[in-house]
């Protein structure tokens, strides 16, 4: 993934994404490690069926998702959130959290992964 970056202003320019193959979902990171490792953007793609696993999962930070095709299935905290083109979702990632796609179609999503300053290590 090349990525530049202007110091003084800010402003980042991802050119193509490193993609990464999640045995069904694969994930290309947009920009990754934004503002000093703090958001990672990119598409998760759910091949029909694909799931995060069995069990929710946690990490410190926030995580924002906006279903753009296909349908998706979103569990936060053991409650059942689906999703169809246009829905989004926020919450805290230390909330135990998956998601699957139950549709015979691939699903693509947007998402941001943010690390506040005070997660940080």
């Amino acid at each position: 993934m090349g990525k530049s970056s202007d110091e003084l202003s800010g402003v980042v320019v991802g050119r193509g994404g490193k993609v990464e193959d999640h045995g069904g979902i694969v994930v290309e990171k947009l920009l990754d490690n934004v503002d000093a490792g703090r958001a990672t953007i990119g598409f998760a793609i759910y091949a029909a069926g694909a799931s995060t696993g069995p069990k929710g999962v946690t990490k410190p930070g926030m995580e924002f998702l906006m279903l753009l095709e296909g349908s998706l299935i979103a569990e936060v905290d053991g409650k059942d959130y689906p999703m169809t083109p246009g829905d989004s979702i926020c919450f805290p990632t230390t909330i135990p959290h998956r998601g699957w796609n139950p549709g015979n179609v691939t699903a693509r999503a947007l998402y941001v992964n943010y690390l506040p300053k005070s997660d940080m290590a």
